[in-house]
């Protein structure tokens, strides 16, 4: 069944009822009309309600403020995840374009030949192959009559790769990637890691293909306004020798859940990237901003720790940066 519309003031007045202290009740009225009931109430509540209490009611004197600072921490990780994952999917855009043209040339005609790459495998219900609705992507970038594609196409008659992958998706790129044969798999590592082609082993690869996948997941549930301090992607890193033992997460705290997905395990795959900048992005408004909230409220430190899984004494080692 849904739920019947209700009225700011009937908003609050749930709110009060169910044990939550309207501290400021101008500030509340704003928030719930920027941002909605179901964005600050819904997505944090859980963290601030009595669990022993049969009905939901929040614990004996937490307030709106609180609620909504959570909110506010939690958007401003989001952010940092969209600046982050941008600087790496432009990396990524860049380094594959670099290596088709090397590979290939720059000439459509060229470097668009089915064989020059995987076909990856049919999705289940699916009569095509990856490599051909991607390639439908490409050809509707190729006739688009935005700019650039337009001027390329109509003044040069040919679209160059570099050109081309401007019009893709952090989603398409990773696709692309992994329709990438093996040599230019190897390329496109070596770019964005700073990696010598001759480190590259299988290992470094599946690290690899691993992170890109963790990094989209995280992408998308920022871009779509989800509660992000707690998220687990389902896209876990498998355990890795290279990648655990940069995060410091031995096989056993591996088995333990470590090292896996959460927000600690996502600024590892960021580090692993030779443009910093995407790590540095995440850290900052991780650590920065939990400062911030922690003054008000020291004691969601520990819910921090735990829901990013960043262990207490590095957490306060970061925060300490910032004061």
């Amino acid at each position: 069944m849904t739920k019947p519309f209700k009225t700011i003031d009937e908003q609050l007045e749930i709110l009060k009822d169910r044990n939550l202290v309207i501290d400021d009740e101008l500030l509340a009225r704003q928030s719930l009309s920027f941002y909605g009931y179901y964005e600050i109430v819904n997505g944090y509540k859980q963290f601030l309600l009595n669990t022993q209490a049969e009905t939901e009611r929040f614990n004996d004197g937490e307030t709106f403020s609180h609620l909504l600072s959570l909110y506010q921490l939690d958007k401003e990780f989001r952010n940092g995840i969209m600046e982050a994952t941008l600087e790496i999917e432009l990396v990524l855009r860049t380094a594959i374009a670099y290596v088709i043209a090397e590979q290939f040339g720059e000439l459509q005609s060229d470097y668009l030949k089915p064989k020059n790459y995987m076909r990856g495998k049919k999705r289940e219900g699916s009569t095509r192959y990856p490599l051909y609705q991607l390639f439908d992507k490409f050809d509707k970038i190729i006739n688009d009559d935005l700019e650039p594609y337009k001027h390329y196409r109509d003044c040069h008659g040919n679209i160059p790769p570099w050109i081309l992958l401007k019009g893709t998706t952090f989603g398409n790129l990773v696709t692309f990637y992994k329709l990438l044969k093996p040599a230019e798999k190897t390329s496109v590592i070596s770019i964005c890691f700073g990696l010598e082609s001759r480190f590259i082993t299988e290992s470094v690869k599946n690290m690899f293909s691993q992170s890109l996948n963790l990094i989209h997941s995280y992408r998308n549930r920022a871009a779509h306004s989800g509660r992000i301090f707690s998220y687990k992607s389902k896209k876990s890193m498998e355990y890795n020798e290279i990648f655990h033992e940069f995060m410091g997460v031995s096989s056993s705290d591996y088995n333990n859940g470590k090292g896996k997905t959460g927000l600690y395990t996502l600024m590892a795959a960021l580090g692993l990237f030779k443009n910093s900048r995407a790590n540095f992005l995440l850290e900052f408004s991780i650590y920065y901003n939990s400062k911030k909230h922690c003054e008000i409220y020291p004691n969601d430190l520990l819910l921090l720790c735990y829901e990013t899984e960043i262990e207490l004494d590095i957490f306060e080692k970061n925060i300490a940066k910032y004061e």
